[in-house]
Order: C-alpha cells, then sequence, then structure tokens
C-alpha cells in the first residue's frame, strides 16, 4: 500500500466546498458543541439519546446545567 502526497488543489476544492456549506448555514453534523472564551464546552445542541432535539448548558466544570428537549413530543426543561 503506497501512501501519496495529498493534492494540494484538492484540499483547497474541499475547503473552498466546506467554506460556502458554513457561509450558506447548511454545515450538518451529529452534535454542535459551543466553546467559551477558554475554549471549554459551554453548551451543546444535538440529538438526545432516544434521538430528540436538546439544547443543553454547561457548567465551568463542563456538567449539563440547564436541559431543554422533547420528551414524547412535549418540551421538558431541567
Amino acid at each position: 500500500m503506497s501512501t501519496s502526497p495529498p493534492d494540494l488543489a484538492e484540499i483547497a476544492a474541499r475547503l473552498e466546498r466546506l467554506e460556502a456549506r458554513v457561509l450558506s448555514g447548511t454545515l450538518e453534523t451529529g452534535r454542535l458543541r459551543i466553546l467559551g472564551p477558554h475554549g471549554r464546552p459551554v453548551a451543546e445542541i444535538g440529538a438526545s439519546p432516544e434521538g430528540e432535539p436538546e439544547v443543553v448548558l454547561l457548567d465551568a466544570l463542563g456538567r449539563d446545567r440547564v436541559l431543554l428537549r422533547l420528551v414524547e413530543g412535549e418540551c421538558a426543561l431541567e
């Protein structure tokens, strides 16, 4: 198995496509983690283990503190 150096033109094209997706608001991910000014996570947006949408706010130690999600079609705040 041979490894060849990355094709810089292909890398540039991939970066341009990614940039276009981000700027158009169509970036897809399983879970979005928002970092605070010191690089620690402060919020997460994604799906609960059951597949329902949820928003989580974390404390300074990274623990879940506020959880907003759908439970059986109803809004739940913990």
